[in-house]
């Protein structure tokens, strides 16, 4: 996917769909992508799930509830991504987060900005940024 442009246009409270959800996915790239909302909006940006050979780079994201979510379980070894060169702008919760991948995570370059946000309930706050919950045995450098 290049230059292209994911918007929600429903009520953004209405619903906590993604605005792209890959399950099971392989050699999968978004370069240049704009994942956006006319307001705050509940859901994912970008969900991935148990998928391997993942590219994000040059995208951006903003005003969604989160960022990019990656899923792996620990039998699913083969998990390759590259979160690199990208924006995320007032995103409620996490910008990124990845839970239980086995190997290969690049998380390189990207800008993570917050002005206040407010939230349905009519409080502010920042996002956490990045979440990785990964297995003991992963290699960090």
């Amino acid at each position: 996917f290049k230059q292209l442009t994911f918007a929600r246009v429903d009520d953004p409270f209405s619903s906590s769909d993604n605005l792209i959800n890959i399950s099971k996915g392989r050699n999968i790239k978004f370069e240049n992508c704009v994942f956006k909302t006319a307001t705050q909006a509940y859901g994912v940006a970008l969900a991935f799930n148990l998928s391997s050979y993942i590219t994000v780079t040059h995208c951006s994201a903003d005003l969604m509830e989160k960022g990019i979510a990656i899923t792996g379980d620990a039998s699913f070894q083969d998990s390759v991504y590259l979160i690199e060169n990208n924006i995320f702008r007032n995103i409620h919760y996490w910008s990124i987060r990845a839970i239980n991948v086995n190997d290969s995570l690049i998380i390189r370059n990207n800008i993570i900005t917050n002005d206040s946000i407010n939230c349905p309930n009519g409080t502010s706050l920042g996002a956490q940024g990045i979440s990785c919950h990964l297995r003991a045995d992963l290699r960090l450098f």
